[in-house]
């Protein structure tokens, strides 16, 4: 298990091994998918494990069943298939989850985990357990 450590964004989470941050090669040859590592961070994990952050600011701040209305509105806007609407306790606080399935493609996790004025959006594939594990570990 290591830390990983956002000071542009001010957080932390505990990624289990296996995980790890895209390689620079990676970086350098996606035109720019994983160039903001410190922005929007990405992480990589085994059997094709995937962990994407978009961080921006939210306001104002939706209540979790108004969050998971908009989580469901926003799937569906893409032509996703809504499998399932959650909720996963983060720092104390619960906070709206969805998986959901694009046309052909297999699920996606979303995570919106939202501190004072900013979410937190993580998009998500592979081991929910695990990926839950991490999303857990997260502090602002």
């Amino acid at each position: 298990m290591k830390t990983y450590r956002n000071p542009l964004r001010g957080f932390t989470l505990f990624l289990p091994n296996g995980w790890r941050e895209p390689s620079l090669f990676q970086r350098l040859l996606s035109f720019g998918k994983y160039r903001h590592q410190q922005e929007q961070p990405e992480f990589l994990g085994p059997f094709n494990s995937r962990l994407k952050f978009s961080i921006h600011s939210i306001y104002p701040v939706p209540e979790i069943s108004e969050q998971q209305g908009n989580l469901q509105r926003l799937a569906e806007s893409y032509g996703n298939r809504v499998i399932y609407l959650g909720r996963i306790r983060v720092n104390g606080r619960d906070h709206a989850t969805i998986i959901f399935q694009a046309p052909g493609l297999s699920e996606t996790k979303l995570y919106s985990l939202i501190f004072g004025s900013t979410e937190y959006l993580i998009t998500a594939k592979g081991r929910y357990e695990e990926i839950d594990s991490i999303v857990k570990s997260f502090h602002p």
